[in-house]
């Protein structure tokens, strides 16, 4: 009896899921405000990380989403990039992006941790290649990274 009870509730809930309307009650307007910032974020960052890839300094560059108004953006530098002494391995660094209104009611990007806060993607993404150039000439002992 306990069997086909939870296979008629199953059944329910998958019936409920392929609902047409599902997606557009699965994320409040919020949550869209907030990835379109945070995409356009990203499609910034990209242009101002270009010399950078293009040399191949970063690899397995990322980005995923840990909640409506959390992302993360992850990186790889290769081991053969880093400093003598610490090349057994590439260097990864992951920082967690979250959108928040700030005290005027406008969506901000902050880089949590890293003292990085911006209303506008493209200044927010300047700020954060700056931040990522920095860290590469920390671990690969270069100045001309940038």
């Amino acid at each position: 009896k306990n069997i086909e009870e939870n296979k008629k509730a199953f059944k329910q809930l998958v019936l409920k899921t392929e609902n047409p309307n599902y997606n557009k009650e699965l994320f409040p307007i919020e949550a869209k405000n907030n990835l379109n910032l945070a995409n356009l974020f990203i499609s910034k960052l990209r242009l101002h990380t270009e010399n950078i890839q293009s040399k191949g300094l970063i690899s397995t560059f990322g980005f995923g989403i840990q909640a409506p108004e959390y992302f993360l953006i992850s990186y790889r530098i290769p081991k053969k990039f880093r400093k003598e002494n610490e090349r057994m391995h590439d260097y990864k660094d992951t920082v967690i992006i979250r959108v928040t209104e700030n005290e005027n009611g406008k969506l901000s990007l902050i880089a949590i941790g890293k003292d990085i806060q911006e209303t506008s993607a493209n200044e927010f993404a300047k700020k954060f290649s700056i931040y990522i150039s920095e860290v590469l000439n920390r671990v690969t002992g270069q100045n001309n990274v940038a």
